[in-house]
């Protein structure tokens, strides 16, 4: 199977999908891709296809406490210390809905697929997600989304026109 261009037609990732998923039932073996990626003994690139990364979790803020005394007398006093009490419970408010758990977007990233693990670059960084530590692969009913529900690391999502080809790989690597 040859590589896909970077910036294919959502037809084309489907009919990949297909084709692959049929290629696989009539007893064919996954593709093997080159690949500049560092890879361990035995492994080898099976697919490298762009989708939007998420990941589920909470995240550090900060919010700056501000205090405003006016001391030109008792009601001003008493009128800025409530302003001020107002704005940081505000702030404090929005500060932690950011730090709630929630999805995350990392952004459309190239994720590669190995027979190993499934590799997302982030900011020059390689994040491994090993197969042998996830626990359940989610869909959803248009099959452009599967979430991964992972041993020691936060649930990570993959949306977009290639999921379904990443599906098929990954169905194929997790009956192994």
């Amino acid at each position: 199977m040859a590589v896909v261009d970077w910036h294919t037609q959502t037809d084309e990732a489907s009919a990949a999908a297909i084709a692959l998923a049929e290629h696989l039932q009539h007893g064919g073996e996954l593709p093997q891709l080159d690949t500049s990626l560092p890879l361990h003994d035995g492994e080898a690139l099976h697919a490298h296809v762009p989708a939007e990364c998420w990941w589920h979790g909470a995240a550090e803020t900060a919010y700056q406490k501000y205090r405003f005394l006016a001391f030109d007398n008792i009601a001003w006093l008493g009128l800025t210390a409530a302003a001020s009490a107002i704005g940081n419970h505000r702030r404090r408010r929005t500060a932690a809905a950011l730090a709630a758990t929630q999805w995350r977007a990392l952004g459309e990233l190239p994720v590669l697929l190995t027979n190993q693990r499934l590799v997302l670059p982030i900011a020059d960084t390689l994040w491994p997600i090993w197969l042998d530590d996830i626990l359940h692969v989610g869909n959803s009913p248009d099959g452009r989304r599967i979430e991964l529900v992972c041993d020691d690391q936060p649930p990570h999502a993959l949306v977009g026109a290639w999921v379904p080809y990443i599906k098929v790989v990954l169905d194929l690597l997790l009956r192994r």
